[in-house]
Protein backbone atom coordinates (compact mmCIF):
# COMPACT_ATOMS: atom_id res chain seq x y z
CA UNK A 1 0.00 0.00 0.00
CA UNK A 2 1.30 3.46 -0.91
CA UNK A 3 0.72 6.21 1.61
CA UNK A 4 0.90 9.81 0.54
CA UNK A 5 1.48 12.55 3.02
CA UNK A 6 1.46 16.27 2.69
CA UNK A 7 -0.54 18.62 0.53
CA UNK A 8 -1.01 17.24 -2.98
CA UNK A 9 -2.93 20.12 -4.46
CA UNK A 10 -2.39 20.93 -8.15
CA UNK A 11 -0.35 23.97 -7.15
CA UNK A 12 2.22 21.89 -5.26
CA UNK A 13 2.58 18.94 -7.60
CA UNK A 14 4.48 18.97 -10.86
CA UNK A 15 3.45 17.39 -14.10
CA UNK A 16 6.04 14.97 -15.45
CA UNK A 17 4.69 15.59 -18.96
CA UNK A 18 5.35 19.31 -19.03
CA UNK A 19 6.52 20.98 -22.20
CA UNK A 20 9.85 22.21 -20.91
CA UNK A 21 12.45 22.79 -23.63
CA UNK A 22 15.03 20.48 -22.02
CA UNK A 23 13.63 17.42 -23.84
CA UNK A 24 13.05 19.09 -27.17
CA UNK A 25 14.90 18.06 -30.31
CA UNK A 26 16.07 20.42 -32.99
CA UNK A 27 13.48 20.57 -35.78
CA UNK A 28 16.27 19.97 -38.30
CA UNK A 29 17.06 16.62 -36.68
CA UNK A 30 13.39 15.66 -36.55
CA UNK A 31 12.95 16.56 -40.22
CA UNK A 32 16.05 14.55 -41.19
CA UNK A 33 14.75 11.49 -39.32
CA UNK A 34 11.41 11.66 -41.08
CA UNK A 35 12.94 12.24 -44.52
CA UNK A 36 15.35 9.33 -44.13
CA UNK A 37 12.59 7.02 -42.90
CA UNK A 38 10.21 8.00 -45.70
CA UNK A 39 12.96 7.73 -48.33
CA UNK A 40 13.37 4.03 -47.62
CA UNK A 41 10.63 2.62 -45.38
CA UNK A 42 12.33 -0.79 -45.21
CA UNK A 43 15.14 0.64 -43.07
CA UNK A 44 14.72 0.01 -39.39
CA UNK A 45 15.45 2.45 -36.63
CA UNK A 46 19.08 1.34 -36.29
CA UNK A 47 19.73 1.76 -40.01
CA UNK A 48 18.11 5.21 -40.07
CA UNK A 49 20.28 6.18 -37.08
CA UNK A 50 23.43 4.95 -38.84
CA UNK A 51 22.58 6.67 -42.13
CA UNK A 52 22.01 9.96 -40.33
CA UNK A 53 25.27 9.52 -38.42
CA UNK A 54 27.10 9.36 -41.78
CA UNK A 55 25.59 12.79 -42.51
CA UNK A 56 26.75 14.17 -39.16
CA UNK A 57 23.37 13.98 -37.42
CA UNK A 58 23.63 12.00 -34.21
CA UNK A 59 20.41 10.43 -32.99
CA UNK A 60 20.04 7.09 -31.25
CA UNK A 61 17.91 4.27 -32.67
CA UNK A 62 15.44 4.76 -29.82
CA UNK A 63 15.34 8.47 -30.66
CA UNK A 64 14.46 7.55 -34.25
CA UNK A 65 11.67 5.33 -32.98
CA UNK A 66 10.28 8.11 -30.80
CA UNK A 67 10.25 10.58 -33.69
CA UNK A 68 8.52 8.12 -35.97
CA UNK A 69 5.93 7.29 -33.32
CA UNK A 70 5.03 10.98 -32.99
CA UNK A 71 4.17 11.31 -36.67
Amino acid sequence: MIRLSGNLSPETTTNSFDTSPKNRVDPVVEKAVLECAVEDPAHGQARVSNELRKQGIFVSPSGVRKHLAKK
